[in-house]
């Protein structure tokens, strides 16, 4: 499954995927919010601000991954990693964890030095331990 940055073209796909994604765990209001909160960084943000990575099988585009800028002072090449939605028909697989692993690299070459990440709500123990790891994330 090839993991590659998004295209400005599959913005509506990666709208789609989100509110899928985020409507089966939480409900259609979430799915909603994070559509919502999505379409706004891909059409409101300056590339250097938002990074977004998608995996695709066939095609189509079966899970996605966003990191935004975060400011400091003094200044930090840092980044939130939120939001990453795995469709609900491909989760278990390890394609998010495989997609974070992925941006994280990515990140590296730009001098990113912090990863921090927004937490879940409703996160399984998994989940939580996954977060917790990368929150606390330095890729000096």
């Amino acid at each position: 499954m090839p993991l590659v940055e998004y295209k400005a073209h599959q913005a509506t796909e990666i709208q789609a995927l989100f509110s899928r994604t985020f409507s089966a765990a939480e409900g259609r209001a979430e799915g909603e919010q994070v559509a919502g909160l999505v379409r706004k960084l891909m059409a409101d943000s300056a590339p250097e601000d938002v990074l977004g990575f998608v995996a695709m099988e066939q095609g189509r585009i079966m899970a996605g991954i966003f990191f935004s800028r975060l400011t400091f002072d003094p200044p930090v090449t840092a980044f939130l990693l939120s939001p990453v939605a795995v469709h609900p028909d491909h989760q278990g697989r390890g394609i998010g964890q495989r997609l974070i692993r992925y941006g994280l690299e990515r990140l590296k070459p730009i001098g990113a030095t912090r990863i921090f990440t927004k937490p879940a709500r409703k996160a399984s123990p998994t989940r939580a331990v996954i977060q917790a790891r990368i929150a606390s994330r330095c890729l000096c």
